[in-house]
């Protein structure tokens, strides 16, 4: 998501959109979402670590 944002949407960052809000709520929702997952799954990069203490 990042290099999606990176590449295409970049010219839209700092932009609203026609009806008041943010031109990249959807991209934004899309990669907070990824990053809730990754970080709170199962793994080696989630917040319980690879021994699993908090899964």
């Amino acid at each position: 998501m990042l290099v999606a944002i990176a590449l295409v949407h970049l010219g839209q960052f700092f932009t609203l959109a026609d009806t008041g809000g943010w031109a990249l709520e959807l991209q934004g929702m899309y990669l907070g979402a990824a990053l809730a997952v990754a970080l709170l799954g199962a793994g080696r990069f989630s917040a319980g670590g690879s021994g699993g203490r908090w899964n």
